[in-house]
């Protein structure tokens, strides 16, 4: 006989700690995230005539084929894997609860005062056999109170189920074929048909499903971990990155009126550069008529005065009045001596007019030899304003 019992209480006080802290934490996680730890097995309930499979409230009922009726999917594990298998699809469990009809396993219903767990598990180590028609260690045995009343109010209803043992074998070959971890075998009550909520699965291969399920929920806490792990982290990157953003944007902000300033200082800078560039480049060669006049003003003697100024191409010929013939060359020698004039030759002198003495004089401006000189609109050869015969127009009297 073999009795399925629960683990002894008598258990040191440092896992009973980690346990109780562990089913604390899993009441304050998330839905999905206990689901994933533990994930919910699927539930196949046989009857005589169909088997239903159930999970997360999702149900599915199939008429059982005659050969597999009356309990005869026992007897042929490996055919009832085959017509199982495409039925479990879609469920997606990665363990499985067995509930057998009520023929499967031997019910008894016994009328003892209430035991407490400890109490419980010595019975149906030690006396719990008597009650069940199969002989002794050929069978799983468990045991579930189905009502509670205190000593004092009289005997509890205690429901024991025996499984044979090779139903049990079959069973786990049925599940192993199935690729299923089996947590649960549970049988249905007699007279009403609902489980008993009893586990019929043997101590030493409940554990071994257990450590396989352990090693599930390990992953697939490493899972989540490394998940959350990297979320908080791209979290954090976001938040570093936005905040990098705002910053920079502010800066920008309050650097738009110095940059805005400085372009347009660019553009002013660039349009004086391209006006000196179009000024130089149209003064080029030419002779500027107000520093001429500006020359000749500060040249001339108080004893004499100009009536005429005539430009022929880079020279330029002065009529004018002087009241003595010293004044006349006097004013000669320092056009000599300027330095925007050149070759300043006394042309003629004569009596007549106003103040005694006319006198013609003929200078060259001190042009740059490397510029070309200013071609006008007179022709190839012309100075502006240049009239007939090559004489220039401008005439100051």
């Amino acid at each position: 006989m073999t009795v399925q019992t629960t683990p002894p209480a008598e258990r040191p006080a440092e896992r009973t700690l980690a346990r109780q802290a562990a089913r604390l934490a899993e009441r304050l996680m998330p839905p999905f995230v206990r689901h994933l730890i533990h994930p919910v097995p699927v539930t196949l309930e046989w009857t005589a005539a169909e088997i239903c499979i159930r999970r997360d409230g999702r149900e599915r009922r199939e008429v059982l084929p005659p050969a597999f009726r009356e309990l005869n999917f026992l007897n042929h594990p490996v055919e009832t894997a085959e017509w199982i298998r495409p039925r479990l699809r879609g469920f997606g469990a990665p363990s499985c609860i067995w509930v057998l009809p009520p023929g499967a396993c031997a019910v008894k219903v016994l009328q003892l005062p209430w035991l407490n767990d400890r109490e419980l598990r010595e019975f149906l180590a030690w006396e719990a056999g008597q009650y069940v028609p199969y002989e002794a260690d050929t069978f799983y045995l468990d045991g579930v109170f189905r009502t509670r009343r205190e000593p004092q109010e009289g005997d509890s209803e205690l429901v024991l189920a025996a499984l044979p043992r090779e139903r049990g074998d079959a069973l786990e070959e049925l599940t192993a074929r199935l690729g299923l971890t089996c947590v649960q075998v549970d049988t249905a009550a007699p007279e009403t048909g609902r489980p008993l909520h009893v586990n019929l699965l043997p101590r030493e291969k409940r554990q071994d499903g257990s450590a396989k399920g352990l090693a599930y929920r390990a992953a697939a806490v490493l899972v989540l971990a490394v998940t959350l792990l990297h979320g908080g982290w791209t979290a954090f990157r976001y938040v570093r990155a936005r905040d990098a953003a705002a910053t920079a944007a502010f800066r920008l902000t309050q650097l738009a009126e110095p940059a805005r300033r400085y372009r347009r200082s660019q553009m002013v800078t660039e349009e004086i550069g391209r006006r000196r560039a179009a000024l130089a480049a149209s003064g080029g060669g030419q002779v500027r008529w107000h520093m001429i006049l500006e020359a000749l003003s500060r040249c001339i003697p108080d004893t004499c005065r100009l009536t005429e100024v005539r430009q022929e191409t880079e020279a330029f010929v002065l009529r004018g009045e002087a009241l003595s013939a010293e004044a006349v060359q006097r004013f000669a020698g320092t056009l000599r001596q300027h330095p925007l004039f050149r070759e300043t030759v006394l042309l003629e002198t004569g009596t007549g007019g106003a103040a005694g003495l006319q006198f013609t004089l003929r200078t060259v401006a001190a042009l740059p030899e490397t510029e070309p000189p200013h071609r006008g609109s007179g022709g190839p050869n012309s100075s502006p304003g240049r009239g007939r015969n090559g004489e220039g127009g401008v005439t100051v009297r």
